[in-house]
């Protein structure tokens, strides 16, 4: 199997792993059926020798997902691609029907990427009123939202003074702001704290966009048990699985007959499985352990 590949069509009693979680609303007869589409995508920045994200394919309907993965595998690299900040060297990517390398004015796509708001100096509450202006709409409840939080002292501060927690925050209520039909969120409870991820989880849940989030947090996974699951190892793709079964897959070297997916590592091809394998992944905090265990 070439590196990149995805898991394989399942047996019939777990077919139900693949399954796309249901949309939340109509959508209207102009709305592409794909708000975000991988297909066989390469990303490699200028000077590296080594790719970033390697063949990754995926598609995201009206519906959620998660991309796990530890640091350093290519999950950023996949949502920069989606925001057309990074190289991608083969395949294709398109947002909302769109190909990311023709398209202009997108306003229906939230991101926390800090790279978008990166280049503004400014006070956060004057970021407020600039992304009103660039989104066609009122800033009032991205204020409230930010006072939900506890946050409102930073107003007056710029992104890039604020802490690490505080600036991940703010940048999830920007990506949630406005409406957004596609929300790409990288990373989104890093250095934030219990409580306020418990909010954040909240939001996501009953957001109406389309998501796709990245972490490297296995134990996150339980408070999201009907959404998609994408895993990054190396900086291949894996999946697609379902969130609800996470406690049920097992990660092996080799390949096993009843594999469900099958890539290569620098440890020699490593295969998932359900229900019985070598390491479960319920043991693991991240995916590091995971192959630390079967090396």
């Amino acid at each position: 199997m070439e590196p990149g590949r995805h898991a394989k069509e399942s047996p019939p009693r777990f077919d139900g792993m693949c399954r796309e979680s249901s949309p939340r609303g109509g959508q209207s007869e102009q709305e592409p059926t794909s708000r975000l589409s991988f297909r066989n995508v390469t990303v490699r920045y200028q000077g590296s020798e080594a790719d970033a994200v390697t063949g990754a394919s995926l598609e995201l309907k009206h519906e959620k997902i998660v991309i796990v993965g530890p640091n350093g595998c290519g999950k950023s690299s996949l949502l920069k691609a989606a925001m057309g900040l990074a190289p991608v060297t083969r395949g294709s990517v398109h947002v909302l029907g769109e190909d990311v390398r023709t398209v202009h004015g997108q306003i229906a796509v939230g991101t926390n990427l800090e790279e978008v708001y990166r280049l503004m100096t400014v006070p956060i509450g004057r970021l407020i009123s600039l992304w009103s202006g660039l989104k066609g709409g009122s800033g009032e409840e991205l204020r409230k939202s930010i006072d939900a939080f506890g946050l409102s002292t930073v107003l007056d501060r710029p992104l890039f003074r604020l802490s690490t927690g505080q600036s991940k925050l703010v940048g999830n209520l920007f990506a949630l702001a406005f409406s957004p039909r596609l929300v790409l969120l990288d990373e989104p409870f890093d250095n934030v704290d219990f409580a306020r991820r418990r909010k954040c989880i909240e939001l996501l849940l009953g957001s109406d966009a389309s998501i796709a989030l990245n972490t490297h947090e296995l134990d996150l996974l339980h408070s999201f048990p009907d959404w998609g699951l994408f895993f990054i190892f190396e900086v291949q793709l894996v999946g697609r699985f379902r969130e609800g079964d996470i406690d049920r897959l097992y990660v092996n070297r080799g390949v096993r007959k009843d594999s469900l997916a099958v890539f290569r590592t620098s440890l020699g091809e490593v295969s998932v499985t359900i229900d019985q394998g070598e390491v479960p992944m319920k043991a693991a905090a991240n995916l590091d352990y995971l192959l630390d265990r079967i090396s």
